[in-house]
C-alpha cells in the first residue's frame, strides 16, 4: 500500500498524477461535449425518435420550451452528457492506472480488468437501447394515449429529455447486475446460495424501486421497469451459478445435464460392466 503519510515526496508524486488524471479526463468530457453539441440538431432529432412525433400538435410533432431559455438549457444538457459517453471510460481507466498498486493482485490483471470494463459497457449499452427502443416507445403510447379524446399533448423540451435520460440511465444500471453478480460469486463476495436465498424478496425490492424510479405510478410503467428488474437478476443468478457451479445446481440444470448425457453414459457403463465379469 502507498504509504504517503510517511513519505511527504510519494505524496507529492501521488497528487501530481492525480492532477493531470483530473486534466485528461476533463479534457475527455470537452471533446465529446463539443462534438455533441456541434451535431446537436441531429443527435436531438435522434433522441426524438421514440416520441415518434406524439409530444405536440405542431408539424412534425416536436416538443415545445415555455421560456426563452428552454431549447439553449436542453442542448447544454444534451452536449453535457455526451462528454460524459467519453469522459466516463477515461475516468476509470485513469483510476485503474492510478490504485493499481493497492488493489488486489487477481484484480490487477489488465485482461480481466478490460475484460469486466467492456462487458459492463456491453450491459449498460444493452440496457440503454432496451429503454430506448422498446420501453420508452411502449410508455409514450400508454401515457399519451391515454388522453385521446380528452387533451392535446404539449410537452416540453426538457420534460422529453428528462425523461428519456432517465429511463436510458436507470435501465443500463439494471442490466450492470448479472455482472455484478457474477462478480460477487467469482470473487467470493457473495456466493450463489446467498443469493439464491433473497430470490423471494427480489419481486417486492424490484416493484419498490420502480415505484421510485419511473416518474408516473400508473401500474403499466411500473411494470416496464420491475419486470426487466427481476429479469435481471434471475440472469445474474445464473451468472453467479456460472461462475461456482460446484455451490450448487441452478434450475436443476445439472440434473438435466445428466440426463442429456445418459444416452452416452449409460450403454458405456453397461459395457463396463459385462467386460468386468
Amino acid at each position: 500500500m502507498l504509504d504517503t503519510a510517511t513519505n511527504p515526496f510519494m505524496w507529492q508524486r501521488f497528487l501530481g498524477r492525480l492532477f493531470w488524471r483530473f486534466i485528461l479526463v476533463v479534457a475527455a468530457w470537452g471533446i465529446g461535449a463539443g462534438t455533441t453539441f456541434f451535431f446537436k440538431q441531429d443527435v436531438l432529432q435522434w433522441l426524438m425518435i421514440p416520441a415518434d412525433g406524439r409530444l405536440s400538435p405542431f408539424p412534425d410533432g416536436l416538443p415545445v420550451f415555455m421560456q426563452p431559455t428552454g431549447a439553449l438549457t436542453a442542448t447544454f444538457g444534451v452536449a453535457s452528457k455526451g462528454g460524459l459517453v467519453t469522459a466516463v471510460p477515461v475516468l476509470i481507466y485513469s483510476l485503474y492506472t492510478l490504485f493499481a498498486r493497492v488493489l488486489p493482485k487477481r484484480l490487477r490483471i489488465g485482461r480481466f480488468v478490460a475484460s469486466i470494463c467492456l462487458i459492463l459497457l456491453a450491459f449498460f449499452l444493452l440496457g440503454a437501447a432496451f429503454a430506448y427502443y422498446v420501453v420508452i416507445p411502449r410508455m409514450l403510447d400508454f401515457l399519451l394515449g391515454f388522453g385521446d379524446g380528452i387533451a392535446v399533448p404539449l410537452i416540453s423540451i426538457e420534460e422529453y429529455l428528462g425523461l428519456l435520460f432517465n429511463m436510458v440511465f436507470w435501465f443500463g444500471v439494471i442490466f450492470q447486475l448479472p455482472v455484478a453478480m457474477f462478480l460477487l460469486a467469482k470473487l467470493d463476495i457473495m456466493g450463489y446460495q446467498n443469493l439464491r436465498r433473497i430470490r423471494r424478496a427480489v419481486s417486492i425490492f424490484a416493484i419498490i424501486l420502480s415505484i421510485i424510479i419511473t416518474p408516473t405510478f400508473d401500474g403499466f410503467s411500473m411494470a416496464l421497469m420491475a419486470v426487466p428488474i427481476y429479469v435481471m437478476y434471475e440472469v445474474g443468478l445464473f451468472c453467479a451459478w456460472l461462475a461456482k457451479p460446484e455451490a450448487g445446481n441452478y434450475m436443476f440444470l445439472k440434473s438435466l445435464w445428466r440426463l442429456m448425457k445418459l444416452p452416452v453414459t449409460a450403454p458405456r457403463s453397461l459395457y463396463r460392466k459385462i467386460k468386468w465379469w
